[in-house]
């Protein structure tokens, strides 16, 4: 497996500089989000079953939270990475160095608490499914969603639904920790 591209799911609009990063929370997980899609994910689920996360795990443990901005992402997005190690950290900042079989990629990780950025957990429905007749949703979102995971694995997921206006949310099979929520739109019967 690949390392998910997780860039798919960050947004490029500078009025909303948080969501232009991957956190990863002090809760354990990894969160991208662009306000229209969001995916929660595990270390696990988002790097290779070869990869060796002590480094980035305890770089994680140590700060509680740090951020990946999605160009920094990029660099290592799609790749079978095997190890990383933390040239440096401080404050505010960490360089680290991934690796996969042939090549390294040097990334800035941003420590600490990031302002402004969403707490992704308080979105995600958790009421019953509910049975919809029409819902709206931008198939550019789901291409991207395509875009993110198909490197890694085939893009096949189950929709559930909590109501027509309600955030549906994707399941993978192979994805155990990993939740994808997309927001519809009204749509009209026409």
């Amino acid at each position: 497996m690949k390392t998910l591209k997780l860039n798919y799911f960050t947004s490029n609009d500078d009025l909303r500089l948080s969501l232009q990063h991957i956190q990863f929370n002090e809760n354990g997980y990894i969160y991208a989000s662009n306000g229209h899609i969001l995916i929660k994910s595990t270390i696990g689920d988002v790097f290779s079953d070869s990869f060796n996360s002590e480094e980035l795990q305890q770089l994680w443990d140590k700060h509680k939270e740090i951020h990946i901005h999605s160009d920094e992402w990029k660099k290592i997005a799609g790749k079978q990475l095997m190890y990383c190690d933390v040239l440096m950290d401080s404050d505010n900042k960490a360089i680290v160095q991934f690796y996969d079989k042939k090549t390294q990629y040097t990334v800035t990780v941003l420590t600490g608490d990031l302002e402004y950025f969403p707490v992704c957990d308080n979105v995600i429905p958790k009421g019953d499914l509910v049975p919809i007749e029409y819902i709206g949703i931008d198939g550019n979102i789901l291409s991207d969603v395509t875009m993110a995971i198909k490197s890694s694995y085939p893009p096949r997921f189950k929709y559930e639904f909590r109501g027509e206006l309600k955030s549906i949310i994707l399941k993978h099979h192979q994805l155990m920790c990993t939740t994808i929520l997309v927001i519809p739109y009204l749509t009209n019967e026409d």
